[in-house]
């Protein structure tokens, strides 16, 4: 992973409970063509070479479905957990940010990103998975309830 040093500047999560996190779906290895932001979507692209995809073009905004079930209590103003309501064949992508500086201030999750050219973790998605979103990676406010779909590397809230 990548760091960017402007504070508050990436999106930041964490794949809360994923039916591909506990072997019952797929996780693929996928090199970026573009920089993204942990939590965001990609597409599976061509083959490169055993166990990894180049990242592929994502179709329209119905390929990815859910819904915002809540914000999380350590964090409500920012972090919202969301459920996924439809399996859907976009990844999405997390790299553990493991920062090689011990200061507090380079902990921050918003800090990093996962820069193009590099190989990102990509799991399946599959009806029922929950995900942790940060709210820099919606367009719209987020509030439990509300419904989503995926454009242009974020999350859509619904009006």
């Amino acid at each position: 992973m990548a760091i960017d040093i402007v504070k508050n500047a990436h999106g930041y999560g964490f794949p809360s409970k994923l039916l591909a996190g506990i072997g019952g779906a797929h996780i693929f290895n996928v090199t970026l063509t573009a920089d993204h932001d942990n939590c965001t979507l990609v597409a599976r692209g061509a083959w490169n070479s055993f166990d990894n995809y180049t990242e592929g073009t994502i179709g329209n905004t119905n390929d990815f479905a859910g819904i915002i079930r809540e914000a999380n209590i350590d964090d409500p103003e920012n972090l919202f957990y969301c459920e996924v309501t439809a399996d859907t064949d976009l990844l999405f992508v997390y790299n553990a940010p493991i920062s090689e500086y011990e200061q507090e201030e380079f902990q921050d999750l918003a800090l990093y990103y996962n820069k193009a050219g590099e190989t990102v973790k990509a799991y399946s998605l599959r009806k029922g998975d929950i995900i942790m979103l940060s709210k820099k990676l919606f367009n719209g406010t987020p509030k439990a309830g509300k419904t989503l779909t995926y454009a242009s590397g974020k999350y859509v809230v619904a009006p």
